[in-house]
């Protein structure tokens, strides 16, 4: 996308219009609405990917609030049984081998951090998907701006013309 502001802001595209030719100014639009809607359809793709990023910076340090795991095997010992599938709450992961679990059923105690994974989605991929978001409307609105712009050059050129043939007969 900071390419497409680059451009956007280069002196090729920034230069006045000069073409008389109806299908360069087609062509050259055409070219801006297709780089922007490219950009929709990738941020679109990310949206749905982002669904399925498990939050693994979460395995090191927990965020400020309660954070739910589920068991990837079955799991038991002394006073905690898990099945594949069941939810815990991590209370303490300092250790990278064995975390501090409570159960469903309020039980609490150290499980191997290794049966347990951190299930999608992770938060801040939806805070990069919104800042992404901010940017298309800013490039959306740049790239408007600047269509109007040679539309109206364009415009301009063209009724100059056909003003001046006019006057010729």
């Amino acid at each position: 996308m900071l390419s497409f502001l680059l451009w956007m802001d280069s002196s090729t595209v920034r230069a006045q219009v000069k073409t008389q030719d109806p299908d360069v100014m087609f062509k050259h639009f055409r070219l801006i609405i297709k780089q922007l809607l490219d950009y929709q359809g990738q941020l679109d793709l990310l949206t749905d990917r982002s669904r399925d990023i498990h939050p693994v910076h979460y395995r090191k340090e927990l965020p400020e609030w309660p954070l739910k795991a589920r068991a990837l095997v079955q799991y038991q010992h002394k006073h905690v049984s898990l099945a594949k599938g069941d939810f815990v709450m991590i209370l303490e992961n300092s250790d990278a081998e064995r975390w501090k679990i409570k159960t469903l059923d309020g039980i609490e105690s150290e499980v191997p951090a290794i049966v347990l994974v951190i299930p999608p989605a992770d938060p801040s991929c939806f805070q990069q998907i919104d800042k992404l978001r901010e940017q298309i409307k800013v490039n959306s609105f740049i790239a408007a701006k600047r269509l109007r712009s040679h539309l109206i050059q364009f415009l301009s050129s063209a009724i100059s013309q056909t003003q001046s043939k006019d006057t010729l007969f």
